[in-house]
């Protein structure tokens, strides 16, 4: 879809590391065995995101991260930048 973002692709299981600290505002785990990685698939609400999170950043931006293996984050948890 159409967005102003930036899509990166990694292999299943790489640890994600937050671009910038700020606190988790959205942790879900939605994922269906019925869902194939490679194939998008388009609900009634438009296309499925799969496991996800978003993160507020301190300085305000809301930071995606869409069709993850595995959410390990809870809403209102701290993350810290990573380098």
């Amino acid at each position: 879809s159409k967005h102003s973002g930036l899509d990166l692709v990694a292999q299943v299981g790489t640890k994600l590391y937050p671009i910038e600290s700020g606190r988790v505002v959205i942790s879900k785990a939605d994922w269906k065995e019925s869902d194939k990685p490679t194939k998008r698939r388009k609900g009634k609400k438009g296309w499925r995101n799969g496991n996800f999170i978003v993160y507020e950043t301190n300085s305000g931006l809301l930071i995606h991260y869409l069709h993850l293996s595995k959410v390990l984050t809870k809403v209102g948890q701290r993350v810290e930048r990573c380098m």
